[in-house]
């Protein structure tokens, strides 16, 4: 996570990048700790797919709804791996 300033607000910013190592169906963040500092907003950006909105036939790691709702500290989630080509 970086901090940068936005309007005077103290914004956390995190981001994990693609895997290709990883297996499809695989959850990335499953064994990632985050782990945001003190902030007024944080933010944490992943280039994958929901595992219940998935890109039609893609077989690809997904990050689980599940794991989303048990982390401790975000405030936002933004998602996003479809390319369109």
């Amino acid at each position: 996570f970086v901090e940068v300033r936005c309007d005077g607000a103290r914004v956390a910013v995190g981001g994990l990048g693609w895997d290709p190592t990883l297996r499809p169906g695989a959850d990335p963040l499953e064994c990632v700790r985050v782990a945001p500092p003190s902030a007024d907003v944080s933010l944490l950006l992943a280039h994958y797919g929901l595992d219940d909105h998935p890109y039609p036939n893609a077989l690809e790691p997904v990050i689980c709804r599940s794991t989303l709702e048990a982390l401790e500290g975000v405030d936002h989630v933004l998602l996003g791996h479809v390319h369109i080509h």
